[in-house]
This record gives structure tokens, C-alpha cells and sequence, in this order.
């Protein structure tokens, strides 16, 4: 939901839904990007729902409209709500307004490679690039299973979870290994998406 959260409840076209007074939630998983919309969330978890992202104080809209594009991109990768939120304290202006409800280990898609995971890449005095990964376990794929990096001749594994390996690649190769996918990438402590990165990096070079 993107919208208002009033005292009265969430704002509607034709009214408003006080979660407060619903007996019965019939969706898992929410988003309220709203102002002060964690009583309403937490209303649908004590109904029914699993889990959910609310708010805990007023969010500006220009603001919220890019945590919530955050949001559906690492929900739609895989992430669990507990690293979605992780990630968007960390990286998104007024991430720390958001917070989870209900089962943090939620998840709505699975990652078709597995783990879901963000890469940080620096760039080294040599002109090659050094790609830390990390992982973020979920429900169907728990602390201790194992990861290995999709490159030619590589064949160590690494635990799924925090920081799996560190890679040192020229930038053909990173921008090759890291477009395999669409996965979040820190660079310079800031957000960027994998599909992004060949252009970002002709603009710093």
C-alpha cells in the first residue's frame, strides 16, 4: 500500500480500512508506505497476516516513493524482509523509519541462484576491481548451505550468510559476473542495481 495512514485507518478511495476492526487477514506478506503506519501493521499481523514493513514515524513522499522502489526490487530478488529492511537502514535517506512486523524471515519470490545477495565493489589502484559478496540466508535455504561464485575456474564454497568471498576482477570481468543477475551493488556507500553498473562505472572512470 502506498498512500495515508489517518487515526481513522488506512486511507481508501471510498473511505477508510481500520485494520483494528478486520477479524480476518487474508494476505501473508504487506508494505504500508505510509506515515505512522505501524499500528495498522501491526493490527494485520494480530489477524492473520505473517509479516509485513511499516513505518514508525511521518516519511516524505519523494522519499518514500524510493524506498519503496528499493523495497519491491529486493523483495522481487529474494530477500527476506528482515534484509530488505537491513539494507534500505543502511542505504536509503530515511531507511531507519522503517521497521518489520510479524516473521522478519519472510520472503516472497525465491532467488532462482539460491542465495539472495549484494555485492560491494572498489575500485583498486591497478585499475581492477575488488567485489565483496554477501549473503542473506532465507527460510528455504538456511544458515550453512553453500555458495559458490558462477566464475571460470572457481571452484571454492562459502557459507550463505554475511560475507561469503572477496573477488579481485578486471572491470570486463566484473561487469560480466556481476550482470548475471540483477542484485543490489554498494559502491562508494552507495545503492546502485547490477543492470546499472556498466554505465555508472563509464561515468566515474
Amino acid at each position: 500500500y502506498i498512500g495515508h495512514v489517518d487515526p481513522e485507518g488506512i486511507r481508501c478511495p471510498d473511505g477508510y480500512l481500520n485494520a483494528q476492526e478486520v477479524s480476518d487477514v487474508g494476505v501473508s506478506a504487506f508494505m504500508l508506505n505510509a506515515c505512522d503506519s505501524y499500528d495498522q501493521g501491526y493490527a494485520l499481523v494480530d489477524n492473520g497476516a505473517m509479516a509485513g514493513i511499516a513505518t514508525v514515524t511521518d516519511v516524505v513522499c519523494e522519499a518514500a516513493t524510493s524506498v519503496g522502489q528499493t523495497v519491491a526490487r529486493l523483495l522481487n530478488q529474494g530477500f527476506s524482509l528482515a534484509a530488505t529492511v537491513e539494507i534500505i537502514k543502511d542505504y536509503e535517506q530515511i531507511g531507519h523509519h522503517y521497521i518489520v512486523i510479524g516473521d522478519s524471515s519472510a520472503s516472497i519470490v525465491t532467488n532462482e541462484a539460491g542465495t539472495p545477495q549484494r555485492a560491494e565493489i572498489r575500485e583498486l589502484e591497478d585499475g581492477q576491481y575488488d567485489v565483496t559478496l554477501y549473503g542473506y540466508p532465507r527460510l528455504d535455504l538456511t544458515l550453512g548451505a553453500m555458495y559458490r561464485p558462477h566464475l571460470k575456474g572457481y571452484s571454492r564454497h562459502h557459507l550463505n550468510s554475511g560475507e561469503m568471498c572477496s573477488l579481485i576482477l578486471s572491470e570486463r570481468e566484473m561487469l560480466h559476473f556481476i550482470s548475471k543477475q540483477n542484485i543490489p551493488v554498494i559502491r562508494d556507500s552507495e545503492l546502485f542495481w547490477s543492470y546499472t553498473m556498466s554505465d555508472v562505472t563509464q561515468e566515474r572512470n
